[in-house]
């Protein structure tokens, strides 16, 4: 299949229209106004409509499922994540599978700043398994993140791009796997590192590092691998991070986030770790397929 694109193919915001400079000039506008589009429209409409979620007490440290209402706080993040959809189908279409990403990560950086914190929700439930609660919540937002990966992956196909292989390309499944298994600990030791509060801009930080280590460490054993798959595999760590709270600090979360115990993978509610891995996924995927490239252009 012939790839065509304009100039830094490889990069984070690789697009696939027929050389020319000028050409490749208002592909870079467009792709800008997207992305521009996404922070300053789709956030801001994404976090009005997760506005209103309240914890049981009426304050604003909730979550999801730690709310007055889950029921109504699950369509509300539904609604968030429809907005990212929008802009996420838009950007793989036009321009890349990372670019659809990132674009969805921009919109859903802002309900994840303005929802509670783990800090506050754990301060607020005391008496409640918030734990549990959030490996539900965990598992819910894995799974939508997995849905944008799955339709900005088929949005991509329409008109597939040089950050893609093609279709007909054959794969190693064994590789594949342990790829998606480097990527899951990249994401783990993401997370881990930069994760010592649980400030939302520290929170969303450990997320993104989280999805750039973790398209790292699956790009280095698989060159090949689509940023659209390793989504997914680092999203699952929105339900991990919960459970391993729930086994390391649930006997007194509260005595534990006072003492700074708090294992560091708990310090991110499910919502940080969605808008971070959407937005470190497709900046680790570019500089994955940035590698060795001076050297083959040496080789030419």
């Amino acid at each position: 299949m012939r790839r065509e694109g304009g100039g830094g193919e490889g990069g984070l915001f690789a697009g696939r229209g027929p050389g020319g400079y000028q050409q490749v000039m208002n592909s870079g506008v467009l792709r800008w106004i997207l992305l521009g589009g996404a922070f300053w429209g789709g956030g801001p409409l994404a976090a009005w409509l997760t506005e209103g979620i309240r914890d049981p007490r009426g304050g604003y440290w909730a979550s999801l499922l730690y709310s007055d209402d889950p029921v109504r706080a699950v369509l509300q993040a539904v609604g968030a994540f429809a907005v990212a959809l929008v802009f996420a189908v838009a950007g793989a279409r036009w321009f890349s599978v990372r670019s659809g990403l990132f674009a969805a990560g921009l919109v859903l950086v802002w309900p994840a700043w303005t929802v509670g914190s783990m800090t506050g929700i754990i301060r607020g439930a005391r008496e409640t398994p918030v734990f549990r609660l959030l490996v539900l919540e965990g598992a819910l937002v894995a799974s939508m993140c997995a849905l944008v990966a799955f339709a900005v992956a088929r949005a991509a196909a329409i008109g597939r791009g040089a950050d893609e292989p093609s279709a007909g390309e054959e794969r190693d499944g064994g590789k594949r796997a342990l790829a998606c298994g480097a990527a899951l600990v990249g994401g783990v030791v993401g997370a881990f590192v930069v994760a010592r509060t649980a400030l939302p801009g520290q929170a969303v930080a450990a997320g993104v590092c989280a999805g750039l280590l973790g398209a790292l460490g699956g790009g280095l054993i698989e060159r090949r691998l689509s940023a659209a798959l390793v989504l997914p595999v680092v999203a699952v760590l929105a339900c991990a991070g919960p459970a391993l709270g729930a086994v390391v600090n649930g006997t007194d979360p509260v005595r534990d986030l006072y003492a700074g115990t708090l294992t560091p993978l708990a310090r991110l509610t499910p919502l940080h770790w969605a808008a971070g891995v959407l937005l470190g996924v497709p900046i680790g995927s570019s500089w994955v397929a940035g590698l060795g490239k001076p050297a083959e252009a040496g080789k030419a």
